[in-house]
């Protein structure tokens, strides 16, 4: 750790023996920033569990990407000094970890659904174009949660439905006074960091989770008829939480049925459903300029170079690194085609197939694909699975064909890392 407690240090050690009659771009007090910094951007994670009540609740884990995760920035900090972080940051008072409350959760995940846009279209006047822009974003999280919903359940759901699970989910927007004033049934605590992937520092494995970013605006103060876009910018550093730290969304679902009896949405679906969200959506400030994207660890492979630790403190992704091969989000995977034989499948491929994960030989795995006329068992990379999926089926994809007849070479990925439960 830093020494101290990252929340202490942060919001209170942070300001100690700073000389406040010195000129705002002292060199002296940037040090003493410069030092200050330097043992929050080297706390390393934790080990062992902090949380006691981490494992008796519904979870979903998942991991912070590049750029990081900024938490907090509109809690005061900062007094104008050279050197200093001038963003709020939000650490667990006790533990001095980054922690996301379990209020902006819920906030994210109701954001994707209508009532919220619908009330606040419902308060605006008919001429009011904030009033056509509210109802057309009603529409859009119509659409995406009856998406998602279909994907999972397997039929679609109605309007009617899905403003009966938001407010099952939720609550209602009406005030107590209200006989339609209904609390949610699903309990939303903060979501915990778990564990740190971090970097390699001259050798040494460091579970590394804070780190800085900057942003730098353009604003001319001078008066002197200089466009803001042509004067140099004024970096603003920044406090964030590094990609690779796995976060631990906690909850307590309850099953759904709708009031007629023909929807219903299990624990696990709901849980799939926000993953869904999560994962879409991201969470955090920033979130349109990458930061507070999330993906599922066990779900995705990662590809990575380790940035060097002057990489990592400009705020620069590493040269070559890679977030992610492919769609991020959650896959609930869709009905393959029909069966089909080995013959009708063109050299292009693009033909998803379920296949049974039969062997696993290193970090290669050996699948049996449901084709006719084909019974030969097909290698792909792992993709993080491991033993336990063994007899499992999954989803695959066929890239390609090559070779010959009857000598094809299938080429295949997993469409999904998530066992196929179609028919």
């Amino acid at each position: 750790m830093s020494g101290y407690n990252n929340s202490l240090l942060y919001f209170k050690k942070y300001y100690e023996n700073i000389d406040w009659h010195a000129a705002s771009d002292s060199d002296q007090n940037k040090a003493k920033f410069t030092e200050k910094n330097k043992k929050l951007h080297q706390s390393e994670f934790p080990s062992g569990a902090l949380f006691s009540y981490q494992n008796g609740l519904d979870a979903i884990e998942l991991q912070t990407t590049y750029p990081g995760l900024l938490l907090g920035s509109g809690i005061a900090h900062g007094s104008g000094l050279l050197g200093e972080m001038k963003l709020g940051f939000f650490l667990d008072y006790t533990t001095g970890l980054p922690v996301i409350p379990g209020s902006s959760v819920k906030g994210v995940l109701r954001s994707a659904f209508p009532q919220g846009y619908q009330k606040a279209a419902k308060k605006r006047k008919e001429n009011d174009n904030e009033k056509a822009l509210l109802e057309e974003k009603a529409k859009q999280t119509l659409a995406y949660v009856q998406y998602y919903l279909e994907k999972i359940s397997g039929k679609p759901w109605g309007k009617e439905a899905v403003d009966e699970l938001e407010t099952f989910l939720f609550g209602s927007y009406e005030t107590g006074s209200s006989d339609l004033s209904m609390s949610g049934r699903t309990v939303f605590h903060d979501a915990i960091p778990f564990q740190a992937e971090g970097m390699t520092v001259n050798g040494t494995r460091k579970k590394y989770y804070l780190g800085d970013d900057y942003i730098t605006p353009h604003k001319n103060r001078k008066g002197n008829g200089i466009p803001d876009a042509l004067v140099n910018p004024t970096p603003i550093s920044f406090l964030k939480v590094l990609p690779g730290v796995t976060f631990r969304f906690q909850f307590v679902f309850q099953p759904f049925t709708t009031k007629d009896g023909l929807f219903a949405l299990s624990k696990k679906e709901t849980k799939q459903l926000f993953q869904a969200i999560l994962t879409d959506f991201g969470i955090g400030a920033k979130t349109n300029v990458g930061y507070g994207r999330l993906i599922d660890p066990t779900a995705v492979e990662i590809v990575r170079q380790t940035p060097r630790a002057d990489e990592q403190r400009s705020g620069q992704p590493p040269a070559g690194s890679q977030t992610s091969k492919e769609n991020t989000s959650p896959d609930v995977p869709k009905p393959p085609p029909a069966r089909l034989h080995i013959d009708r499948i063109n050299r292009r491929g693009g033909v998803d197939v379920k296949g049974v994960l039969e062997k696993i030989e290193g970090r290669e795995a050996l699948i049996r694909l449901d084709i006719d006329g084909w019974d030969q068992l097909v290698k792909t990379s792992l993709r993080n699975l491991g033993s336990e999926s063994i007899g499992k089926t999954f989803l695959m994809t066929i890239q390609s064909k090559d070779g010959r007849a009857p000598n094809w070479k299938l080429n295949i990925v997993f469409k999904s890392v998530l066992p196929y439960t179609g028919d």
